[in-house]
């Protein structure tokens, strides 16, 4: 049961008070009155807190939670400022959720955005003076969810949402019977530079012990075993000036790599990964391809750039040297693209904080998804094609459920990275492991708990991959280090060279 306390202690001040009382008042006159308060106290009490014995009245928002959220929240939480697109300041504009989706779940207040922010169970804290309010409102708004987030006295409680289930298959793909592994590939750097160059991006095979890292003029492939006796397993050349992005095939027998020179060309390129034979080199853009992706069964090709263009190709086509498609619904430059697992979508994000859910095939747009203020540097889809995340230079990083995305906001927002996250990646658990601007490399289930960090990074994390058949962590960083720490505990496992020098 949850009583006013000042109340009954102001009663019990009044009560006092009156037997203290100078006024000529008969013995009996004055146990009528003190009878009286204790009574209204009582009245009060079962107003607020209802009967245990199956009184129906319950909190709802407008006797009860309104007035807390407009003593502590609706400064920056109303129709006309509304932090977040949340309004507290009516029942209806504060069930349709905020930017983070929504923040109400009847009948669960643990599981319920806004409580957890109010108990600082997680960030932002609210109010964001980093105090608590008072401890009687938090259980008062506790409460009102526990009774289903009623409306008004004498409305029907709201069933706690029924959602479908976003638990990951723990058989995500099909392993090959072969996994594609580098044989034989030459190790003779394609550039030598004085100082080590940044790993622009990382990515590692699905079903191999084998990362790719992408730096100047060049793809070096490393056994995904830090202390394996071959560490280096060769060197693909690059010759039209820095790889933007590399990354693997689902299968993992080819790669491909996309990048250029600013404002002169940008272009991709596959490979066969076993042979490091160069299979496909396509594109002939005005400038550089900052993000690329190859559909699971190897037919498609998706590519974004400063031109603000998603480009389409593809490669069954006789004339595939040209785009099958261009699509031109994005603002800004294109930063960030992904083809789902399984063949069915394409996400596509931008420096403005636009991301685009499309039909792969196509191109078709299907929506446009709500939640960053700034650039989206990263896109990741977990391996049952259910879920992808993406990662912004606001520092957040936003799931999203691929069923429920007409409605255009995420499942989950959460702060990842001050100053910025930069790189994010889905492990085959279905944890998400991300990098950014603070330094840190940190690994999150789909709630948004931090599971552990990854300690050691001097500089800007601009790279991150994960290689499940090892259970290595791999990041690059500004500094020009390829850092390595064992997924489970976190345990440092040295670095790697990000301009490696074969023996002679």
């Amino acid at each position: 049961m949850v009583c006013n306390l000042n109340h009954w202690q102001s009663l019990s001040l009044l009560t006092r008070s009156l037997r203290k009382s100078h006024l000529r008042m008969s013995r009996l006159k004055l146990l009528v009155a003190i009878v009286c308060l204790w009574v209204g106290c009582l009245c009060h009490q079962s107003e607020l807190c209802g009967d245990e014995k199956g009184d129906s009245a319950k909190f709802n928002f407008a006797q009860h939670a309104k007035t807390v959220f407009r003593t502590h929240c609706v400064s920056c939480h109303n129709g006309n400022r509304s932090e977040g697109d949340l309004n507290l300041a009516n029942y209806a504009a504060m069930m349709q959720g905020s930017s983070s989706g929504d923040v109400i779940e009847p009948g669960s207040p643990d599981d319920s955005y806004l409580f957890q922010l109010i108990t600082h169970a997680e960030s932002p804290e609210m109010p964001p003076s980093g105090q608590k309010i008072p401890a009687e409102d938090i259980e008062m708004i506790r409460k009102w969810i526990s009774d289903g987030a009623i409306n008004r006295s004498g409305s029907k409680p709201l069933a706690k949402k029924k959602r479908k289930s976003l638990d990951l298959n723990l058989s995500p793909g099909i392993r090959p019977k072969n996994a594609a592994m580098p044989v034989g590939l030459p190790v003779k750097p394609n550039a030598e530079t004085t100082r080590a160059p940044i790993p622009a991006s990382l990515s590692s095979s699905p079903w191999s012990p084998v990362i790719a890292m992408a730096a100047a003029n060049q793809i070096v492939l490393y056994h995904a075993d830090p202390k394996s006796k071959q560490s280096l397993l060769g060197i693909l050349p690059w010759e039209n000036g820095q790889p933007k992005v590399v990354r693997f095939s689902r299968d993992g027998s080819r790669l491909i790599a996309a990048g250029g020179r600013a404002a002169a060309i940008g272009n991709f390129a596959i490979w066969d990964v076993a042979t490091g034979k160069r299979e496909i080199e396509l594109g002939d853009e005005l400038d550089s391809v900052l993000t690329a992706d190859l559909s699971s069964d190897g037919t498609l090709v998706a590519t974004g750039g400063p031109e603000r263009v998603v480009r389409l190709y593809d490669l069954n086509e006789a004339d595939a040297e040209e785009p099958a498609a261009e699509l031109r619904e994005h603002a800004d430059w294109v930063t960030a693209i992904q083809f789902s697992p399984d063949g069915k979508y394409l996400v596509s994000g931008d420096r403005a904080g636009g991301l685009i859910l499309r039909i792969a095939r196509t191109g078709e747009s299907l929506f446009r998804l709500a939640s960053h203020k700034a650039a989206v540097t990263s896109i990741s889809w977990r391996a049952d094609s259910k879920v992808f995340a993406s990662g912004s230079e606001s520092g957040k990083v936003s799931f999203w459920d691929v069923s429920n995305a007409e409605t255009g906001k995420p499942l989950k927002t959460f702060d990842a990275h001050a100053g910025g996250c930069l790189a994010i990646e889905f492990t085959r658990k279905g944890n998400l492991l991300s990098g950014g601007r603070d330094k840190m490399v940190r690994l999150w289930n789909l709630k948004g708990k931090s599971l552990r960090e990854y300690k050691g990074s001097d500089e800007i994390v601009t790279s991150v991959c994960v290689n499940d058949e090892t259970k290595h962590v791999f990041a690059g960083t500004f500094s020009g280090q390829l850092k390595t720490w064992r997924l489970n505990n976190g345990q440092p496992r040295g670095d790697l060279a990000t301009n490696p020098q074969p023996e002679r």
